[in-house]
């Protein structure tokens, strides 16, 4: 899996739901119900595969990308768990870096002009996988480093969002992400593209999340430290490391090494894909049965056809072919497979369908001929091979036309959608939106910046006040959100108070101590003063009419799963999980860490149970939970049952007292 592992912008796995963040912007998605990008006017489909283990468990998918069929060897789909960290030329073009009132790079502003000093084009290192991406620039000495090739002295410094960091290691062979809500994702630099200098690239390795779920990968396997594991079983027709086969396992019933080619299967959850004959080359090639650019993937739903079709990447808007782009077309290729429709196992008929069109441009050069006499010419030039969807068909009778790209050149905008989502984006200011129309929402309009932060929020007739957006915490963390209904007289709804200085610990330092709304009502967040996992250890609200400040406090500890790691024999993984354990509130006093504040007469408590820490086979699923209202001697119990898939499959009401919440096995 070594090459499928490389590109992901979109985060697939199931991990346990942090608490929400209580002070957010509202998001706006620009991404249609036919799996249309409105910014861009190409396709991003999820196909869901195979799952093991729930909430701490994996969740597998594939991503469809046209433009990526042949980026890298990556044959039809991205994984699910792809990432890297590579250099990226950001244009050809001179390339002018925007900076705001603190100095921080906030956009990238395109000229036009073919840049001719190949080493001021400009590249930045991306990070991408899980988590989403990010890109960062390479500073030395405090100037840019434009092509990233810089041996000591370097820092990256995250491009808009200044709350990303990425992290070399002292020996400078691993990389790591970290992202402003602490999720880290570790990259290593391959052993055989040394010596290592600023733009080295790197492979994902592993994604820690702040509670410590852990998802490891490999070059045939993806794990967690909770004992679940993604088997790729790679393909036997010289595919170059694509999967035949990804099969979803629980290593607590099953032993299955990361580096073996294949596992048995013994009936767990499996996704095959079968490609044609010939591949890639095929997809290359025109004339052919369509049969011959058809991939099947089959999973415990039934098929699913993914169907491709090579198109003349070289044919103008006009319909005429291109001469200069037939003769020295892109990739070597003018055929370029497009997904063409996707029928999914309950459908007779393809259920998506895609109609596109070239993504070109006309361009002006110039030169001076050896007598000194200026000349110029004009000639077409393909700005992506995937091309632009102009139809989209759901279920042979449902059809969506998309318009545009709309230039105003007043404005400098560009605007593409599809008549109930528009988005407004920056033409020179290389990925800016500026703005996003949603009928059945509103109009969201952005920070002009890579932040992509929004700054207003007009909602549709009935859905609440115009609202605005400031960022001015500390680190740029939002900080408040007035009403602007009255634009003369904005109104605070929501202000938040954040840790000054450094951020020292990523988990927890851009996240909210103290919140207040638009009544006055004032809640503090408390959380490990050690930084070592991020959700809160008490919350604490505003003061009743008796004066009682109500409060929950989450106490949380680390618990290891024991599964087949390394063997047949039952070993506790080395990496825990920080596992809510208890939480307690108080009726008539205020809580205590360990309680209530004139004792535990009126305290309610919540314990919950994972299995023992004994050695036997635990993969962390909730097994038990206990609540002990007001101090009595009652506890009441309710026990969880699973299978080896990690599915519910059984629960046990409580039925008056009980031991303990441990009896659950």
């Amino acid at each position: 899996m070594k090459k499928i592992i490389a590109l992901l912008l979109v985060f697939c796995c199931s991990v346990s739901a942090l608490p929400d963040n209580p002070v957010a912007p509202p998001k706006a998605d620009v991404v249609d119900r036919f799996g249309v990008n409105l910014q861009t006017g190409t396709l991003t489909r999820t196909l869901e595969t195979v799952s093991v283990g729930g909430e701490f468990g994996l969740k597998h998918n594939v991503q469809l990308y046209t433009d990526l069929f042949f980026n890298g060897s990556y044959f039809g789909y991205v994984d699910a768990f792809a990432g890297s960290i590579s250099s990226k030329k950001i244009s050809d073009n001179i390339i002018n870096i925007l900076t705001n009132a603190n100095g921080e790079v906030a956009a990238f502003r395109d000229t036009g002009s073919l840049q001719r000093d190949s080493t001021a084009i400009l590249y930045v290192m991306r990070a991408y996988g899980p988590a989403g991406s990010q890109d960062f620039l390479v500073y030395r000495n405090g100037l840019v480093d434009y092509r990233n090739v810089s041996t000591s002295g370097y820092e990256y410094k995250s491009v808009g969002d200044t709350r990303h960091k990425l992290v070399e290691s002292t020996d400078k062979k691993y990389l790591t992400w970290i992202t402003p809500d602490g999720i880290e994702t570790k990259y290593e630099r391959s052993t055989l593209s040394g010596p290592w200098i600023a733009g080295t690239g790197a492979q994902l390795k592993e994604i820690t999340y702040p509670n410590g779920y852990k998802v490891r990968v490999y070059d045939k396997a993806v794990s967690t430290n909770t004992g679940f594991m993604l088997k790729y079983q790679l393909n036997t027709q010289g595919l170059n490391s694509t999967p035949g086969q990804v099969v979803a396992l629980n290593l607590a019933h099953q032993y299955c090494a990361v580096s073996a080619a294949t596992c048995d299967t013994n009936s767990w959850p499996t996704a095959t894909f079968a490609w044609p004959s010939g591949t890639p080359g095929v997809f290359r090639q025109t004339g052919l049965a369509s049969s011959s650019y058809l991939v099947k993937m089959t999973t415990d739903a039934g098929v699913t056809d993914i169907q491709y079709q090579p198109e003349n990447v070289c044919i103008k808007s006009s319909g005429a072919e291109d001469a200069a782009c037939a003769a020295s077309p892109p990739g070597g290729t003018k055929w370029y497979p497009r997904l063409r429709s996707i029928k999914t196992p309950e459908g007779r008929l393809p259920n998506y369908q895609y109609v596109y069109k070239n993504k070109g441009e006309m361009l002006e050069g110039g030169g001076s001929s050896t007598d000194g006499l200026a000349w110029g010419y004009t000639y077409w030039s393909l700005s992506s091979a995937s091309g632009q969807i102009t139809t989209a068909t759901l279920n042979g009778t449902d059809s969506q036309g998309y318009s545009g790209p709309t230039v105003n050149s007043q404005n400098a905008n560009l605007t593409w959608g599809n008549g109930e989502v528009w988005v407004v984006s920056s033409q020179y200011e290389l990925n800016i939106i500026e703005s996003v129309t949603d009928k059945k929402s509103g109009t969201y309009s952005y920070y002009k910046d890579l932040r992509h932060f929004v700054e207003k929020f007009y909602p549709i007739p009935g859905g609440g006040p115009a609202q605005q957006y400031f960022y001015n915490g500390p680190r740029g963390n939002l900080n408040e959100i007035k009403s602007i209904e009255n634009p003369s007289n904005p109104v605070l709804l929501q202000e938040a108070e954040y840790s000054s200085g450094e951020c020292i610990y990523p988990k927890t330092c851009n996240k909210p101590l103290r919140v207040k709304d638009a009544r006055g009502n004032v809640t503090y967040y408390e959380y490990d003063p050690q930084g070592r996992f991020g959700s809160p250890t008490k919350i604490t609200y505003s003061a009743n009419e008796q004066g009682l400040r109500a409060a929950t406090v989450y106490k949380y500890e680390p618990r290891y799963a024991y599964y087949k790691k390394d063997g047949e024999a039952i070993t506790r993984d080395p990496d825990p999980i920080w596992m809510l354990t208890s939480e307690h509130t108080c009726r008539m006093s205020e809580a205590t860490d360990n309680g209530c504040a004139t004792g535990n007469s009126d305290m309610v408590q919540t314990v919950y149970y994972y299995g023992p820490q004994n050695g036997q086979a635990n993969n962390l699923l909730q097994r038990g939970k206990s609540i002990t209202a007001e101090g009595t001697p009652s506890i009441r119990v309710w026990c969880y049952e699973y299978d080896k898939y990690g599915k519910l499959i059984g629960e046990t009401s409580p039925k008056g007292n009980s031991t303990s919440v441990q009896s659950c096995q």
